[in-house]
């Protein structure tokens, strides 16, 4: 059943390819390297030799979610966010609505790992061109730890793929205005949820968006000067505080 369960994950993985290739045939090459790269690796690290960061943590996220599953009285007191083991969270929530597989979560991690890859060809496309976007994409699809990553029950590919999902939504609406604003906001927050720090992002976007309001109004310099200093001064305290 377990296996049953990943080889129907990497299905929809393949179905989800399949769609944005055809939306963007731009990405008929590297979408398909990236998702055949972060299969490979699964079953190299399940099957033959576990990847570098493979082990301890991999299969600690994996087991307390399957923990938290079979404790079924203690499951629903372990939502806490943002938290580190929110994503054990995550897999304790699908594990109660199927069954354990390990191939099945790393699905997850996979198609994450080429959502990253996808984002970042949006993200150059906007900055530069299509030519700059398919070569940062190959790069991404090829990047080893990217890789190894998008192949382990681990959280980083998606603290990863919701902060640059962030920061590609803020740099839209801030270029073009042709998206909306909150969309940043909430996807740093998604970030946050499986890391407390990312929620540093969101004090850099209120910054960098009072900056180019006083730009835009012509604010005194003295006024602007105390301002960012007491918002960088609150900002610190709060770093500390956490």
């Amino acid at each position: 059943m377990n296996l049953l369960l990943g080889f129907l994950g990497l299905l929809i993985n393949f179905l989800v390819i399949l769609f944005l290739i055809k939306k963007n045939k731009e990405l008929l090459y590297i979408l398909p390297i990236a998702l055949f790269l972060r299969i490979f690796f699964v079953l190299i690290n399940n099957y033959v030799y576990p990847l570098p960061d493979g082990l301890v943590d991999a299969i600690s996220f994996e087991e307390i979610g399957w923990l938290w599953n079979v404790n079924n009285q203690l499951f629903y007191e372990k939502f806490l966010i943002p938290s580190t083991f929110f994503y054990s969270w995550i897999i304790g929530f699908i594990y109660n609505i199927s069954d354990r597989s390990v191939l099945l979560i790393q699905s997850l991690s996979v198609l994450t790992g080429v959502g990253i890859v996808y984002i970042s060809w949006k993200f150059g496309r906007l900055l530069f061109n299509e030519s700059v976007a398919k070569k940062a994409a190959l790069i991404l699809s090829l990047h080893p730890v990217l890789i190894m990553y998008s192949a382990l029950t681990m959280r980083e590919v998606f603290i990863t793929f919701f902060l640059l999902l962030s920061i590609y939504k803020f740099t839209e609406w801030y270029l073009n205005k042709q998206t909306m604003l909150l969309s940043s906001f909430f996807f740093a927050m998604v970030a946050m949820t499986f890391h407390g720090a990312m929620f540093l992002l969101i004090p850099i976007y209120v910054l960098i968006i009072f900056l180019d309001f006083i730009r835009k109004k012509r604010f005194s310099f003295l006024l602007s000067t105390i301002i960012i200093v007491l918002f960088s001064i609150t900002l610190l305290q709060i770093g500390r505080a956490s």
